[in-house]
C-alpha cells in the first residue's frame, strides 16, 4: 500500500502553479516584443544564440525539481507490515505505610523518610516491570495503578506522608485487599508481588489470613520493615517534635516493630520479611530480587504498529540531479556559442 505520511505538504504545490503562470505571462510578453522587433526568421539571424526551447527546458527542470521536493517532504511510504510486540513483566505493587507512627525517629531522620528513599531505590531496580503504588494507614488507597510511567510512580512515592485527616492504624490487610480487588477486575488475572513498606506495628491477625488468601490467588506478599524492636515515641506534628502521642493514661506511646507478626504475614503470603535495620538497603534489595525471581512474568501489553519503508530520499536525490542539470544547462545554442 502506497501513501504519503504528510498530505498537508501538498498545499505547497500551488508554488509551481504560480511560477508557471508567471513564466507563461513572461513568455507571451517576450513573444510580443520579439514580433515588434523583427519577423521570426529575421530575429533568428539577429540573435543566433537565442533558443526558446532551452529556456522552456530549464524552467521545466526547475519546476519538476520543486514538485519532487514537495513530494519528498510529504514522505512517500510503501510496503508496510503489521508487527506485534508482547512485553513480559512481573507486576509489582509498592504499598507504603503512611500511619503517624512512621514519623518515629528510631531510624534517622525518621521511618517515613527512610521508607520513601528506599521506595525510590526499589523503583530504579523495577524499571521494565509494571509498578503500582498504594498508600495505607487505617485504610488503603490506590495512588497509581499498574503502569510503566515511572515518573508518576516516583512522584507518588516522594509525596507519601502521614496525614492528620487519614484513618490511623497499620492495616496491612487493607492494602492486600486492594490488590485483590484490582486483580479481580482483570480479564486474565496475572501473578503479582505486593511489597509492603511499613514500620511493622500491625496489631490485627486479619493481615495473616488475608495474605494467605492472596497467595492462593497468585499474589505474593513481601514485608519490608522500617523500625526497631526497641521502638520510639510518635511525634504529634510533622514539623515540630516538641510533643509525642499519649495514650489514655497520659503515658507516651512507644511504637515498636512486631517482628513475629511481620514474619507470619510474609510466610503466609508466600514471600519474605526483610528488615531494613538489620539488612541495610542493599541487603533488602538483594532479598527483593530473590523473591521477585520466584514469580513468573506475565504478558501485559500487546501493541500492533505499522512499519513503513520510506522513499523520500529517492525523490530528493532526483530533485537534486534536476536542479544541478538546470544550473549547468545553457540558455544559448551550443553550436553557435562555439563558433562565436
Amino acid at each position: 500500500m502506497f501513501h504519503f505520511e504528510n498530505y498537508y505538504v501538498f498545499v505547497f504545490l500551488v508554488l509551481p502553479l504560480v511560477l508557471g503562470g508567471i513564466y507563461w505571462a513572461s513568455h507571451i510578453s517576450i513573444r510580443y516584443y520579439q514580433a515588434q522587433l523583427a519577423k521570426h526568421k529575421q530575429f533568428a539571424r539577429l540573435v543566433p544564440m537565442y533558443s526558446p526551447w532551452r529556456r522552456h527546458f530549464k524552467f521545466g527542470l526547475f519546476t519538476a525539481a520543486l514538485v519532487l521536493l514537495v513530494a519528498a517532504i510529504a514522505n512517500p511510504r510503501m510496503g508496510f507490515r503489521t508487527q506485534k510486540v508482547t512485553r513480559q513483566s512481573v507486576d509489582v505493587y509498592l504499598a507504603i505505610d503512611v500511619s503517624r507512627s512512621m514519623l518515629a525517629q528510631d531510624l534517622t531522620p525518621n521511618r517515613m523518610e527512610r521508607a520513601r528513599q528506599f521506595g525510590l531505590m526499589a523503583l530504579d531496580g523495577l524499571r521494565g516491570e509494571r509498578v503500582g503504588v498504594i498508600t495505607f494507614a487505617g485504610a488503603a488507597y490506590m495512588q497509581v495503578p499498574l503502569t510503566t510511567d515511572y515518573t508518576a510512580t516516583e512522584i507518588q512515592i516522594r509525596n507519601a506522608s502521614p496525614s492528620v485527616e487519614a484513618t490511623q492504624g497499620t492495616a496491612i490487610e487493607e492494602a492486600i485487599e486492594l490488590v485483590l480487588r484490582s486483580q479481580a477486575q482483570e480479564k486474565r488475572p496475572q501473578p503479582k508481588a505486593l511489597i509492603v513498606l511499613t514500620d511493622g506495628e500491625n496489631h490485627e491477625d486479619a493481615a495473616i489470613t488475608k495474605a494467605e488468601f492472596a497467595r492462593k490467588n497468585g499474589i505474593n506478599t513481601i514485608v519490608v520493615t522500617f523500625g526497631t524492636q526497641a521502638g520510639a515515641p510518635i511525634p504529634t506534628n510533622n514539623d515540630s517534635y516538641a510533643g509525642f502521642v499519649l495514650d489514655k493514661a497520659g503515658v507516651v506511646v512507644q511504637s515498636k516493630l512486631n517482628a513475629t507478626q511481620m514474619q507470619e504475614i510474609a510466610t503466609a503470603g508466600g514471600g519474605a520479611w526483610l528488615d531494613f535495620e538489620t539488612l541495610g538497603a542493599q541487603g533488602v534489595i538483594a532479598g527483593l530480587r530473590t523473591e521477585l525471581a520466584k514469580i513468573d512474568p506475565s504478558e501485559f501489553e500487546q501493541q500492533s504498529f505499522d512499519d513503513y519503508e520510506t522513499y523520500f530520499y529517492i525523490l530528493a536525490a532526483i530533485a537534486l540531479v534536476l536542479l544541478t542539470l538546470e544550473f549547468l544547462w545553457p540558455y544559448a545554442k551550443r553550436a553557435v556559442a562555439r563558433n562565436l
